[in-house]
């Protein structure tokens, strides 16, 4: 299985909005144009645990990596998502709660887009009901434009592009 048929997800162990995971999940097959891509997840609770029952309904590979909290204690999320982006993705899809920085949380997730970010990976980020480019991520904003990707799937999701000047919602 080559890198480019990989989706990493990311998100809050509090995270519950099935249709979003299902509907974003669906569009990054689109966007990767792949028969059967793998899902790569962290094996937590909430987004990953929903991000594997879409994908496997899908019929999709599933690939957990959970964190060894025994060994490394609080360093095992970081070193784990660090792990994941490493193996390379197609695409990463980010299912924040809360703002960048936010002291309410999804930390995790902010941190594992980063070293997505960080590894060369195509980041998008689902805010509410919508997938944007993380930050000024040129590639997942040649996704988002590439109209055929999107043409015929009837998803509910809105890309969005923000104008060049314009600050992201998160």
């Amino acid at each position: 299985m080559t890198a480019d048929a990989r989706v990493l997800v990311t998100g809050s162990r509090d995270y519950a909005d099935v249709e979003s995971v299902r509907l974003a999940l669906a569009a990054a097959q689109l966007v990767l144009r792949v028969d059967r891509p793998t899902l790569v997840h962290g094996a937590a609770k909430g987004l990953d645990a929903l991000a594997a029952q879409a994908a496997a309904a899908f019929g999709w590979v599933v690939e957990p990596h959970p964190a060894d909290w025994d060994a490394y204690g609080r360093s095992a999320g970081p070193r784990r998502n660090e792990e994941m982006a490493a193996l390379g993705a197609g695409l990463v899809l980010a299912f924040p709660l809360h703002h960048r920085g936010s002291a309410e949380g999804s930390r995790g997730t902010w941190h594992c887009a980063a070293a997505a970010r960080r590894a060369g990976l195509s980041v998008l980020v689902v805010w509410d009901g919508s997938l944007w480019p993380d930050d000024d991520d040129l590639l997942a904003r040649s996704l988002l434009e590439d109209r055929a990707a999107r043409v015929g799937a009837g998803l509910e999701l809105r890309w969005q592009l923000p104008l060049a000047d314009a600050a992201l919602p998160f």
